[in-house]
């Protein structure tokens, strides 16, 4: 990463290929949002006023922290506020290895009546080898 600094008074800003960071600054981190309709407050406390919700997986910039709170900004929408950082997430979930696979529509879902049978009587359970008697 290509970086500059440039003096300002009693200031020292750093520019780096995002832009211009000042002291103690750095570059935003990226997450996923791990709740449904998570909320965005105005200030970082949950009695703040609501701006607006994030929905399930959406991505988001995490700009700063102040305490139990992150400001963060959508990558979808621009939506931007205070969430709670336990509602972040950093990377997200594997998708299920097994595919589901939707019933067939050729097939009936129900036998017709002629072709229904008793069902068989249940087997007795076999016997473990941790069973003594």
């Amino acid at each position: 990463m290509t970086a500059a600094t440039l003096i300002v008074g009693c200031a020292t800003l750093t520019k780096t290929a995002g832009g211009w960071l000042g002291n103690g600054a750095s570059a935003p981190r990226a997450y996923y949002v791990g709740v449904a309709r998570a909320k965005l407050y105005r200030a970082p406390d949950v009695s703040s006023e609501v701006v607006g919700e994030l929905a399930l997986h959406d991505g988001v910039l995490r700009y700063e922290v102040e305490g139990e709170f992150s400001y963060v900004k959508a990558e979808q929408g621009g939506r931007s506020g205070w969430l709670q950082s336990a509602k972040l997430i950093d990377d997200l979930p594997r998708a299920s290895q097994t595919p589901v696979s939707a019933p067939d529509a050729a097939e009936p879902t129900e036998k017709p009546e002629s072709e229904t049978t008793e069902p068989e009587a249940p087997h007795p359970p076999e016997k473990s080898v941790f069973d003594p008697y």
